[in-house]
């Protein structure tokens, strides 16, 4: 589990089968964009 590193962003997910641990960032509000490359 350590080894997955920090989530800050909404949908990312942590999974930690050995101790059976689920972490999902949600929110009610809009994913904002960083950037846009073309």
């Amino acid at each position: 589990c350590v080894k997955m590193g920090w989530i800050q962003n909404k949908g990312q997910t942590i999974v930690c089968v050995p101790n059976h641990v689920l972490i999902e960032i949600k929110s009610k509000e809009p994913q904002l964009l960083d950037a846009v490359s073309r």
